[in-house]
């Protein structure tokens, strides 16, 4: 029985690793969808991503930097505001790129999925046109406007004006080739670690003989 026990430990410790990981995936869906609902979008936390260099230099700067997180409230495109002539004063949206497309895994399809990719930038324009909305926007730190139209059905939301400074540079680093090796590196290391200390015998392993 002892050599069962001490077979069966290191799966035990599979086990609850595997556990862990799901309760944090569990937890963080569950903020997730309680986020998405609140503030009406499906995308309520946004980061700004590293599109120039240096790396702090992003078309919004310097209003925002990349690695801020930013939260995000669901909105009526005919609500947006336009900056006034020679001012910043516009809300700054996400919206979905009209042409740009990458490719993301989607963990309840199992799959890699197609996704357009996700802008912020301020409005500097708005129009009607039947019953659709249609903005021109541009990047703070940008001379010039983004040379596309965007409709409202393309507009994901409007930034709220909180923000959480640099704290997504950590995601951002685990979305490279890179990133991903390190951290899967880190997670095995982790996992050899906890099968080692759980197959260690400890003096409370040791069974007590008792005195002639």
């Amino acid at each position: 029985m002892r050599f069962l026990k001490k077979f069966a430990e290191p799966y035990r410790t599979i086990l609850e690793f595997a556990l862990v990981v799901l309760s944090v995936a569990l937890v963080w869906q569950a903020f997730w969808f309680s986020m998405s609902a609140l503030l009406r979008t499906d995308h309520p936390l946004v980061i700004v991503a590293i599109d120039m260099s240096p790396w702090y230099i992003t078309s919004m700067t310097p209003t925002l930097t990349a690695g801020d997180v930013l939260v995000i409230e669901g909105v009526d495109p005919s609500a947006l505001k336009a900056s006034a002539p020679g001012f910043q004063d516009g809300d700054v949206i996400v919206f979905k790129h009209p042409y740009q497309i990458h490719y993301e895994w989607n963990w309840w399809l199992f799959k890699t999925v197609e996704e357009p990719d996700l802008i912020v930038h301020r409005v500097v324009a708005k129009w009607v046109s039947g019953n659709e909305t249609y903005l021109r926007t541009k990047g703070d730190h940008n001379l010039s406007e983004d040379p596309y139209t965007v409709s409202g059905g393309l507009v994901v939301g409007r930034w709220t004006g909180i923000k959480i400074p640099l704290v997504g540079l950590v995601f951002l680093a685990v979305q490279d080739v890179a990133g991903k090796a390190v951290v899967l590196i880190l997670l095995a290391l982790m996992f050899l670690y906890e099968v080692r200390a759980s197959t260690r015998k400890t003096p409370d392993d040791v069974t007590k003989q008792p005195l002639p």
